[in-house]
């Protein structure tokens, strides 16, 4: 484009090729058509470079946001993996405490009822009575557990599943 210019203005106006006084006007003329087009061409490659920057920065705002999304979301699915975890294992063990309690009151009684049956009448109810308040005090210990913080339900988190709420105490005068 700019050489095309440069022809036609040449050609317009039609210097003869000895007179170099003549050509000072055209050279002059020349020389800012180039100039102008030399700043167009720098303006139009600034706009595409900023075009390109400005692209640039979107598909990495895009990607950044895309990788913290997903960063997220392992994490969530992490915590979830975890809780899932530590319940079943207070499930568990919970399951293995309540056996153990179980047994232990079976074999109490089991060893009262032996004893009142080989005649030792005083200490097999002995037997049975203590085996009787563990398993009661056990119970009442589970009662005052909130259903809230019972092993297995969702709604609390798994390490407040292991605290158990005192009795409430009497007031204490003040003396």
């Amino acid at each position: 484009m700019v050489q095309a210019a440069s022809v036609a203005l040449v050609l317009v106006a039609g210097i003869d090729a000895g007179d170099l006084s003549a050509w000072l006007p055209i050279l002059l003329a020349l020389g800012i058509i180039g100039l102008v087009a030399a700043f167009w061409f720098a303006t139009v490659a600034s706009h595409l470079h900023r075009d390109e920057v400005e692209r640039m920065r979107a598909e990495f705002a895009r990607e950044r946001e895309n990788l913290r999304v997903k960063a997220e979301r392992e994490k969530t699915r992490l915590v979830r993996k975890s809780n899932k975890t530590v319940a079943s294992e207070t499930r568990r063990a919970e399951s293995r405490a309540n056996r153990k309690v179980a047994v232990a009151v079976g074999a109490a009684s089991a060893v009262g009822l032996l004893m009142m049956l080989t005649s030792f009448m005083t200490l097999g109810l002995l037997v049975l009575t203590g085996a009787g308040s563990a398993l009661g005090g056990y119970l009442a210990g589970r009662k005052w557990l909130p259903a809230r913080l019972l092993p297995g339900n969702r709604s609390m988190p798994p390490e407040t599943s292991r605290r158990r709420l005192k009795a409430p105490s009497s007031p204490q005068s003040p003396k």
